[in-house]
């Protein structure tokens, strides 16, 4: 999740009346203020502590932010005004975050080497001591110096071994919560995390301690010697970090590996999101010129461009310090390597920085169609090289499909529960029911918590509106899990009007069932989040469900614009429908995937084809409000189309269910009932048995083809 906590603090002698924040998106003039004061009654004192959610702002890696707070207090007439510095926040892209999280990697692993190196000195000083002890009974100065010189060393090792493992707790926590991180990578963590537990503690200060007392007299028994030779044994010791530095290598080696991949998925990714927004600037530029606003995020979209060709630049120098000074051996027992060495060698070959020059200009001379042109280009090298980076995602997590990262939601879901249930715990205790006006003296703690309602009613919100985009975007949620906060909203709204009327007791109910379905929510998600790791489609069943899925969403968007038939040609209009279209465009993509990934499971239905194409056609038709009629009709058509194929595709797999190969069974001969003489003697009428029990079955025209070849047997049985 995107979230800065923002921290507020304002005194005045004539009262802070109002405190608000106002930030700027990009290159964009216009200020946007945002309210941190609930109310404009003066206080001398006003602290708030605001938590900003940036995933709502729709930003784009390479956009800058500029935000500051400004406060004015209650004197007339003219107030006051005091504001912050300006400050910036820079949205991170993937291979941002792989950066910092290399560098912590790079600082524990040179902390670690420098520790291991000190360890070494002290050992070998140690060393030489026990010698002249066991042979001499006794230290000469220089022993005792060296000597007295480790354990002082010993003392800092201790201080930097507690810092060392501080910071490597933190470098853990980080990963744990980062993309980047492989199932893996994590695994090793723990590993390198076990042993750093182990190689730092308390054990060697505890050994200096007991040489520091035997210096104080060295009259030493032979016995004693023995015992702090063994004390001083380091050998395993410096085995256990030696190996720990090890492990923390291979995780930064994997963590390369896998870092790469997501950073080409995710600058593909923000490229189509680039093309996207760039051809809805060019239709408006056609119709009716584009204002202010729309140039600025031209220039805006023309920064981001830059920002992928330098990535793209970055990551083409990884690839090849990747691949740098390799024997034939190492990509042969290491197939990520020859992954990593495609993906260098289509970069060498592409001139991208040069295409991303083409566009930026292109953009800045307003030239639309020649930048979507070379958009497209860039969308096809950037395709290719998205495809060798799937091959070292999915062996990075074993093989195994990537499980989902829902742990910004089940954060927001749990903050939204916790801060409900504190809402509940300030009216706990106050009366059912009474009329407004009648407690003052608690009346001010009621209007502070409605306000506060408020406040946790717009993150429910935003956490609704977010999961419903990403249910509908990601395909790897079922839409069930996010039924618990379904009709929230309508509840926060009883919350905050009973509290105005003083109904408390019903406030609370409806308080108590918000934390009963925010928490409900935390646990399907968990369960979402769970299950993805597991399934795939290599299962039939989950390709099928897949397909129910693509199908369930298919309708949906028919719905939606069903709904959107007789709408005004307003901007609210084409903001909608421009979601549609992306929408759609998602849900191709997505089919395309499982045919390509289910191809035994989906090959009976042909490839799809025409509802594909059909698809990517209306990715287009939906953007023109004339066509909504038309669009809908389309829609409607694919709907029933794969309800069809989803029907084969379930038919099928029953089908092959009753085909399945059994194991033979052995058959027992019985002896007849009847002497050999008299066996094929039977008139009965064979058909009647026959066709009675018949459980199978067929057309009315078959009968009297059966009826005929009954008979026969009858005349050859005995007749």
């Amino acid at each position: 999740s995107r979230r800065l906590d923002i921290k507020a603090v304002a005194r005045d002698d004539y009262g802070v009346k109002a405190m608000i924040l106002f930030y700027k998106v990009g290159d964009r003039d216009a200020l946007i203020p945002q309210n941190l004061k609930p109310d404009f009654r003066p206080a001398p004192e006003y602290e708030v502590e605001f938590p900003w959610m940036l995933d709502t702002l729709a930003l784009q890696p390479g956009t800058r932010i500029s935000y500051f707070v400004q406060a004015e207090d209650a004197r007339q007439p003219q107030p006051n005004v005091a504001s912050t510095p300006t400050f910036f926040i820079n949205m991170p892209s993937m291979y941002d975050m792989y950066r910092g999280e290399e560098m912590s990697q790079g600082e524990v692993n040179q902390k670690l080497e420098e520790f291991f190196e000190a360890q070494k000195m002290r050992r070998e000083a140690l060393t030489k001591a026990y010698e002249q002890i066991k042979h001499e009974e006794k230290l000469d100065f220089e022993a005792t110096q060296a000597i007295e010189k480790a354990i002082e060393q010993g003392n800092k090792s201790q201080q930097d071994a507690a810092e060392l493992l501080e910071n490597f707790q933190k470098l853990q926590e980080n990963m744990e919560n980062n993309p980047l991180s492989s199932p893996e990578s994590l695994e090793r963590m723990q590993k390198v995390s076990e042993l750093l537990n182990e190689v730092l503690d308390d054990e060697t200060k505890r050994m200096m301690e007991q040489l520091r007392e035997a210096l104080k007299d060295l009259k030493i028994d032979p016995k004693d010697i023995e015992k702090y030779e063994e004390a001083f044994k380091m050998d395993d010791y410096l085995k256990g970090l030696d190996r720990t530095i090890d492990l923390l290598t291979q995780v930064r080696e994997q963590q390369k590996f896998n870092a790469l991949a997501l950073a080409i998925e995710d600058l593909n990714r923000r490229q189509q999101q680039i093309a996207s927004e760039t051809a809805a600037l060019k239709d408006k530029m056609g119709k009716e010129g584009l204002n202010s606003e729309e140039e600025s995020q031209l220039k805006d979209l023309a920064d981001q461009q830059e920002k992928i060709s330098k990535e793209l630049e970055q990551l083409q120098k990884q690839s090849e310090e990747m691949t740098k000074n390799r024997k034939s051996d190492d990509f042969k027992q290491n197939p990520l390597l020859e992954d990593v060495k495609n993906i260098r060698d289509r970069m060498q070959k592409e001139d991208y920085q040069q295409r991303s020059e083409d566009i930026k200009k292109d953009m800045a001379k307003k030239n639309l169609d020649s930048a979507q042109q070379h958009q497209q280009n860039m969308l096809k090298f950037l395709d290719a090289l998205k495809k060798d980076s799937e091959q070292i995602s999915q062996q990075c997590s074993g093989g195994a499909p990537p499980q989902i990262d829902l742990s910004a939601f089940i954060r927001r879901a749990l903050r939204i529960s916790h801060d409900q249930e504190m809402l509940f715990r300030e009216i706990a205790e106050l009366p059912e029911q009474f009329m407004r006006g009648q407690r003052p003296e608690i009346e001010g703690l009621i209007d502070q918590v409605s306000v506060l309602q408020v406040l946790v009613r717009q993150q429910g919100s935003e956490l609704g509106n977010d999961l419903e985009e990403y249910v509908r975007g990601s395909f790897a949620v079922d839409p069930a899990a996010i039924e618990p906060i379904r009709d929230t909203q309508r509840i926060f709204a009883d919350i905050v009007k009973n509290l105005e009327d003083r109904a408390l007791s019903t406030s609370r109910a409806d308080q108590q069932e918000i934390v009963r379905r925010f928490n409900q929510l935390v646990i399907e998600l968990m369960r979402a989040q769970d299950q993805s790791g597991s399934s795939g489609s290599a299962n039939p069943m989950d390709a099928l469900q897949q397909f129910k899925d693509l199908t369930r969403r298919q309708l949906s968007l028919y719905q939606q614009m069903m709904q959107r038939q007789m709408s005004p040609q307003n901007q609210q209009t084409m903001e909608a429908l421009q979601r549609m279209a992306m929408e759609q465009q998602k849900i191709r993509e997505a089919l395309e995937q499982l045919m390509r990934e289910s191809r035994q499971q989906m090959n009976s239905l042909g490839r799809l084809d025409d509802v594909m194409n059909e698809m990517k056609d209306l990715e287009t038709e939906i953007l023109n409000p004339e066509l909504r009629r038309k669009v809908a009709e389309k829609q409607k058509s694919i709907y029933d189309r794969m309800m069809r194929a989803q029907k084969a595709i379930k038919d099928r797999d029953e089908e092959s269910e009753e085909r399945k190969a059994r194991q033979a069974k052995e058959l027992i001969q019985q002896q007849p009932d009847k002497p050999l003489g008299e066996i094929g003697t039977d008139t009965r009428d064979l058909s009647k048995d026959f066709l009675g029990d018949l459980k199978e079955e067929f057309p009315e025209a078959y009968k009297p083809m059966l009826n005929d070849y009954f008979k026969s047997l009858n005349i050859y049985g005995g007749n």
